[in-house]
Protein backbone atom coordinates (compact mmCIF):
# COMPACT_ATOMS: atom_id res chain seq x y z
CA UNK A 1 0.00 0.00 0.00
CA UNK A 2 3.04 2.63 0.68
CA UNK A 3 4.27 2.25 -3.07
CA UNK A 4 1.27 2.42 -4.29
CA UNK A 5 -0.93 4.87 -1.89
CA UNK A 6 -3.33 5.68 -4.75
CA UNK A 7 -4.49 2.35 -4.69
CA UNK A 8 -4.74 2.33 -0.42
CA UNK A 9 -7.04 5.26 -0.80
CA UNK A 10 -9.25 3.75 -3.65
CA UNK A 11 -8.73 6.98 -6.05
CA UNK A 12 -6.18 5.11 -8.98
CA UNK A 13 -6.01 8.27 -11.79
CA UNK A 14 -5.27 6.57 -14.73
CA UNK A 15 -7.42 5.50 -18.49
CA UNK A 16 -8.44 2.75 -16.99
CA UNK A 17 -8.45 2.36 -13.44
CA UNK A 18 -10.71 -0.26 -12.63
CA UNK A 19 -8.59 -2.67 -14.12
CA UNK A 20 -5.42 -1.38 -13.30
CA UNK A 21 -6.55 -1.23 -9.65
CA UNK A 22 -7.64 -4.98 -9.96
CA UNK A 23 -4.17 -6.14 -11.59
CA UNK A 24 -2.65 -4.40 -8.59
CA UNK A 25 -4.96 -5.71 -6.19
CA UNK A 26 -4.08 -9.25 -7.95
CA UNK A 27 -0.36 -8.70 -7.36
CA UNK A 28 -0.82 -7.49 -3.65
CA UNK A 29 -3.14 -10.81 -3.01
CA UNK A 30 -0.21 -13.07 -4.66
CA UNK A 31 2.74 -11.25 -2.25
CA UNK A 32 0.38 -11.72 1.18
CA UNK A 33 -1.28 -15.21 0.52
CA UNK A 34 3.24 -16.19 -1.09
CA UNK A 35 3.71 -14.60 2.94
CA UNK A 36 1.92 -17.46 4.30
CA UNK A 37 -1.72 -18.16 6.09
CA UNK A 38 -4.29 -16.71 6.25
CA UNK A 39 -4.46 -17.24 2.36
CA UNK A 40 -7.23 -15.22 0.98
CA UNK A 41 -8.78 -13.72 -2.77
CA UNK A 42 -9.08 -10.29 -3.97
CA UNK A 43 -12.43 -9.42 -2.42
CA UNK A 44 -11.37 -11.36 0.81
CA UNK A 45 -8.34 -9.28 1.23
CA UNK A 46 -10.31 -6.29 -0.18
CA UNK A 47 -12.51 -6.75 3.00
CA UNK A 48 -9.46 -6.99 5.56
CA UNK A 49 -8.21 -3.68 4.01
CA UNK A 50 -11.40 -1.95 4.36
CA UNK A 51 -12.16 -3.30 7.87
CA UNK A 52 -8.98 -2.42 8.73
CA UNK A 53 -9.09 1.16 7.63
CA UNK A 54 -12.96 1.68 9.21
CA UNK A 55 -11.33 0.02 12.91
CA UNK A 56 -8.42 2.15 12.94
CA UNK A 57 -10.15 4.94 12.16
CA UNK A 58 -12.56 4.33 15.29
CA UNK A 59 -10.48 3.85 16.98
CA UNK A 60 -8.76 7.24 16.36
CA UNK A 61 -12.17 8.90 16.53
CA UNK A 62 -12.50 7.42 20.43
CA UNK A 63 -9.00 8.71 21.21
CA UNK A 64 -10.29 12.18 20.25
CA UNK A 65 -12.93 11.74 22.05
CA UNK A 66 -11.04 10.86 25.33
CA UNK A 67 -8.49 13.81 25.30
CA UNK A 68 -11.58 16.20 24.69
CA UNK A 69 -13.66 14.66 27.42
CA UNK A 70 -13.57 16.73 31.10
CA UNK A 71 -14.68 14.46 34.27
CA UNK A 72 -12.99 11.91 36.66
CA UNK A 73 -11.67 8.48 36.16
CA UNK A 74 -9.08 6.82 34.47
CA UNK A 75 -7.89 7.93 30.57
CA UNK A 76 -9.43 5.74 27.72
CA UNK A 77 -6.76 6.27 25.04
CA UNK A 78 -5.19 3.71 23.09
CA UNK A 79 -2.23 4.22 21.69
CA UNK A 80 -1.41 3.37 18.01
CA UNK A 81 0.47 0.75 16.84
CA UNK A 82 3.43 1.79 14.84
CA UNK A 83 1.45 -0.26 11.87
CA UNK A 84 -1.18 2.10 12.39
CA UNK A 85 0.66 5.13 12.85
CA UNK A 86 1.85 4.33 9.16
CA UNK A 87 -1.83 3.42 7.83
CA UNK A 88 -2.61 6.99 9.42
CA UNK A 89 0.30 8.89 7.84
CA UNK A 90 -0.34 7.16 4.57
CA UNK A 91 -4.52 7.78 4.02
CA UNK A 92 -4.37 11.08 6.03
CA UNK A 93 -6.57 9.81 8.71
CA UNK A 94 -6.08 12.55 11.21
CA UNK A 95 -7.61 15.20 8.81
CA UNK A 96 -10.82 12.84 8.46
CA UNK A 97 -10.46 12.41 12.10
CA UNK A 98 -10.06 15.90 13.40
CA UNK A 99 -10.72 18.04 10.72
CA UNK A 100 -8.35 20.30 8.91
CA UNK A 101 -7.02 22.91 11.07
CA UNK A 102 -6.98 26.52 10.25
CA UNK A 103 -10.57 26.34 8.54
CA UNK A 104 -14.41 27.69 10.01
CA UNK A 105 -16.53 25.66 11.56
CA UNK A 106 -19.58 25.05 8.66
CA UNK A 107 -22.40 27.55 9.02
CA UNK A 108 -23.49 31.18 8.14
CA UNK A 109 -21.13 33.68 7.76
CA UNK A 110 -22.10 37.05 9.55
CA UNK A 111 -22.46 39.13 6.58
CA UNK A 112 -23.10 43.31 6.27
CA UNK A 113 -25.45 45.35 4.95
CA UNK A 114 -24.30 45.95 1.06
CA UNK A 115 -23.80 49.95 0.85
CA UNK A 116 -26.43 50.26 -2.31
CA UNK A 117 -29.01 47.81 -1.05
CA UNK A 118 -32.60 48.58 -2.30
CA UNK A 119 -34.50 46.82 0.80
CA UNK A 120 -34.58 48.82 3.91
CA UNK A 121 -34.79 47.47 7.67
CA UNK A 122 -38.72 48.89 7.76
CA UNK A 123 -39.17 47.60 4.36
CA UNK A 124 -38.49 44.29 5.47
CA UNK A 125 -40.19 44.61 8.75
CA UNK A 126 -43.69 45.26 7.17
CA UNK A 127 -44.64 41.45 7.29
CA UNK A 128 -42.94 40.58 10.38
CA UNK A 129 -44.16 38.12 12.50
CA UNK A 130 -45.54 38.93 16.12
CA UNK A 131 -42.19 39.40 18.54
CA UNK A 132 -41.93 35.84 20.69
CA UNK A 133 -42.16 38.46 23.90
CA UNK A 134 -45.75 39.53 23.04
CA UNK A 135 -46.93 35.72 22.77
CA UNK A 136 -48.97 35.05 25.73
CA UNK A 137 -47.39 31.11 25.46
CA UNK A 138 -43.82 32.17 25.52
CA UNK A 139 -41.95 33.51 28.38
CA UNK A 140 -38.48 34.71 28.31
CA UNK A 141 -36.31 36.79 30.34
CA UNK A 142 -36.35 40.55 29.51
CA UNK A 143 -34.18 42.36 27.68
CA UNK A 144 -33.62 46.35 27.54
CA UNK A 145 -35.74 47.66 24.64
CA UNK A 146 -32.87 49.44 23.10
CA UNK A 147 -30.72 46.83 23.29
CA UNK A 148 -33.46 44.30 22.15
CA UNK A 149 -34.20 46.63 19.10
CA UNK A 150 -30.30 46.94 18.14
CA UNK A 151 -30.05 43.08 18.17
CA UNK A 152 -32.81 42.63 15.83
CA UNK A 153 -32.10 45.70 13.52
CA UNK A 154 -28.40 43.52 13.29
CA UNK A 155 -30.38 40.12 12.48
CA UNK A 156 -32.81 41.42 9.66
CA UNK A 157 -29.89 43.46 8.12
CA UNK A 158 -27.92 40.48 8.18
CA UNK A 159 -30.45 38.33 7.21
CA UNK A 160 -31.15 40.70 4.17
CA UNK A 161 -27.67 40.74 3.43
CA UNK A 162 -27.49 37.38 2.79
CA UNK A 163 -30.37 36.41 0.98
CA UNK A 164 -29.40 39.02 -1.13
CA UNK A 165 -25.83 36.94 -1.47
CA UNK A 166 -27.82 33.95 -1.97
CA UNK A 167 -30.20 35.57 -4.89
CA UNK A 168 -26.35 36.76 -6.44
CA UNK A 169 -25.30 33.34 -6.38
CA UNK A 170 -28.58 31.45 -7.66
CA UNK A 171 -28.77 33.67 -10.51
CA UNK A 172 -25.24 32.86 -11.42
CA UNK A 173 -26.39 29.22 -11.08
CA UNK A 174 -29.00 29.87 -13.61
CA UNK A 175 -26.99 31.32 -16.04
CA UNK A 176 -24.48 28.46 -16.28
CA UNK A 177 -27.43 25.94 -16.51
CA UNK A 178 -29.34 27.56 -19.22
CA UNK A 179 -25.26 27.56 -20.93
CA UNK A 180 -24.85 24.05 -20.23
CA UNK A 181 -28.18 23.58 -21.51
CA UNK A 182 -27.37 24.94 -24.98
CA UNK A 183 -23.73 23.11 -25.12
CA UNK A 184 -26.17 19.94 -24.39
CA UNK A 185 -28.64 21.05 -27.27
CA UNK A 186 -25.47 21.57 -29.97
CA UNK A 187 -24.38 17.80 -29.01
CA UNK A 188 -27.39 16.23 -29.66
Amino acid sequence: MNTHSELSKGQLKTVDAKNAANNLWKELVCDLNAAGPPSRDVLKWKKVWSDYKTHLKAKMRRNKVSISGTGGGPPSHCSLTPLEEQVSELLAMEISVSGISGTSEFGVAQLTQPSGSDITTDEFRQNEPTPVDEMPHCSRQRVAPQKKDSLLNKQVDNQIAYHKGSLKVLSEINENLKIISKCMKKKT
